[in-house]
């Protein structure tokens, strides 16, 4: 892929993110802000101190 590819792709336009294109044409996406990590932190901590079920049904 090359920029005029991504310009001209209605679907990667009005992201609310950042995008890069590698190397290889490929796309990545810029990485979290440090507030999204500790978000994300947050949420796995509390997701951690849920009960967890037997599996059974």
């Amino acid at each position: 892929m090359k920029w005029q590819d991504v310009l001209s792709d209605k679907t990667l336009q009005d992201l609310p993110y950042k995008i890069e294109l590698n190397e290889y044409g490929k796309i990545e996406m810029s990485p979290a802000s440090f507030i999204h990590s500790l978000l994300q932190g947050e949420v796995a901590k509390r997701l951690g101190w849920l009960p967890k079920g037997d599996g059974k049904k």
